[in-house]
């Protein structure tokens, strides 16, 4: 099969993904649906390509994950997993192009984070079960939702049912390639994130007779000082050698009814950063700590994931350098990013992992969101090359 071949069916598949919708309402409104028709859909073209079987399952309601089992007869398995959902669209001047080649490049939601390695992923699937090369690996495929709000997909596949990690032939996977747009470049390292909301409550009054209240905003000023400090102590630290230093952001606030009415309730939403070595519980109990000293209740973490801290000599960082650079990808050395990703929850469960896939970061939840052609030709060649050698 000529490359051209190849460059054809993956756009052309990468077109299908990005134009059938799976936004995250990233808990602003209630699921709309759209994960679960897209991942029944996706389950449906896995059984298409040859999959030799399929499964899917609901972390919660509206969500939906699929596994789809590559049995190739080998003594070995390795994960793939790509996350389905994408935050929400953002219209303007490129809906006109919405999945579809523009410039070189295919636009739309999604397109970028993270249906184009998707597409990479399933078109080196595909051609396997035709017969196009001779794979050295079973392949389980994941794709997990929720992964752009709290990582529910993930979470519950590894928490509650990691049993489903030994579908091919009761083996536990050696290694997992996480897709996200990293320019085909391989990932080892990220931090993790924990996200809090803080309450502080107060009793109301007349405005005009405030010592009669207890201002809830005042208690929260109070906190958001000692959060500031805390930040501050984060950037003295001796950090990571990788990943920089950990880092503290306020980022939501919400207190008060009129300008007239002494608050008895303000809320604060917090992200943290974690470096590895650190736990959402260990940030948990310094932040609780801090707000206790206000009189304000730090409630449970919202959402978490661990950072990843993959070795560079580990098996599957090799095997992904290796096929990053066989590829051409502009640069093919061991990298980190500050965000985080489904990698950490594999990598938790005994399955290291190394986040890797077509695209590049900069576009992916923007108005322009993109990604060009040249990089799903690379990345489809990536996931194949990773199959093959």
């Amino acid at each position: 099969m000529s490359n051209q071949v190849v460059i054809d069916d993956v756009i052309a598949l990468a077109s299908a993904l990005v134009s059938r919708l799976s936004e995250n309402t990233m808990g602003l409104a209630a699921p709309d649906g759209s994960q679960v028709s897209f991942a029944l859909w996706l389950a449906d073209y896995l059984r298409a390509i040859g999959a030799d079987s399929v499964e899917t399952a609901s972390p919660n309601e509206g969500l939906m994950n699929v596994l789809g089992v590559f049995d190739f007869a080998c003594s070995e398995t390795i994960i793939y997993t790509v996350h389905l959902d994408t935050v929400p669209v953002i219209h303007g001047e490129y809906d006109v192009w919405f999945g579809q080649i523009h410039n070189g490049s295919l636009w739309g939601r999604g397109s970028c984070d993270n249906k184009g390695s998707m597409a990479c992923m399933l078109t080196a699937l595909r051609r396997a079960k035709a017969g196009a090369f001779v794979p050295r690996y079973n392949v389980l495929f994941i794709a997990t939702s929720d992964e752009e709000h709290a990582f529910l997909g993930v979470r519950n596949l590894t928490e509650v049912m990691p049993e489903k990690l030994r579908l091919i032939r009761n083996q536990m996977p050696f290694a997992a390639f996480v897709a996200e747009p990293t320019q085909c470049r391989p990932i080892i390292a990220h931090k993790g994130v924990t996200r809090w909301r803080a309450i502080a409550r107060g009793k109301s009054a007349h405005s005009s007779t405030p010592q009669l209240g207890k201002n809830a905003i005042t208690y929260m000023s109070k906190f958001i000082v000692q959060l500031d400090r805390k930040a501050q102590e984060l950037q003295s630290d001796a950090g990571h050698p990788l990943l920089g230093h950990a880092t503290l952001s306020p980022g939501v606030i919400s207190g008060g009814t009129a300008v007239n009415i002494v608050p008895d309730l303000c809320s604060l939403d917090i992200d943290r950063r974690l470096l590895p070595g650190e736990t959402p519980e260990s940030a948990t109990s310094e932040l609780d700590t801090l707000a206790r000293a206000c009189g304000v209740v730090l409630g449970p973490p919202i959402m978490w994931g661990m950072p990843l801290e993959t070795a560079s000599d580990a098996r599957v960082s090799l095997m992904a350098a290796a096929a990053s650079e066989a590829v051409g990808a502009a640069d093919s050395s061991f990298g980190w990013v500050n965000f985080a990703t489904d990698a950490s929850f594999f990598s938790v469960v005994g399955v290291p992992a190394v986040v890797i896939g077509a695209g590049d970061i900069a576009y992916a939840h923007t108005r322009e969101e993109h990604i060009e052609v040249t990089q799903l030709e690379m990345g489809a060649r990536l996931f194949e090359e990773v199959l093959a050698k």
